[in-house]
């Protein structure tokens, strides 16, 4: 089981949204393991999934807790490469992008611009 101390103990780490976002980041960790383990149609559909679940709770997360501790909290977990595997592995490599556009996607939320209406 992965022990949550050894994460960087912000206080967006306790918003409910990064902590989803950190759950999730745990669950893509952990599922990569497993991916040889399908067969292929299914494993493409799990990959899919994690490239664009990940991202997107990472851009709800930075929206509610902001992009700055978003950005720590994901950093926080990226050197945690998947047990069992390899640092040359598929597996790292697939590790690294989720964690990687989850940073994008974070930083990607900027602060919304005022709208000022023009009569």
């Amino acid at each position: 089981m992965h022990d949550r101390s050894d994460h960087a103990d912000t206080p967006a780490q306790h918003h409910p949204a990064v902590a989803r976002l950190l759950a999730e980041l745990d669950a893509a960790r952990v599922g990569i393991v497993v991916l040889d383990e399908l067969d292929a149609p299914r494993r493409e559909r799990v990959v899919a999934e994690l490239r664009t679940a990940v991202p997107d709770l990472a851009s709800r997360a930075a929206h509610e807790a902001g992009a700055e501790h978003v950005v720590a909290s994901i950093r926080a977990v990226a050197g945690h490469v998947p047990d069992g595997v390899g640092p040359a592995g598929a597996a790292t490599g697939l590790w690294e992008d989720i964690v990687h556009t989850a940073v994008e996607a974070a930083r990607a939320v900027g602060r919304p611009e005022p709208v000022t209406l023009v009569r």
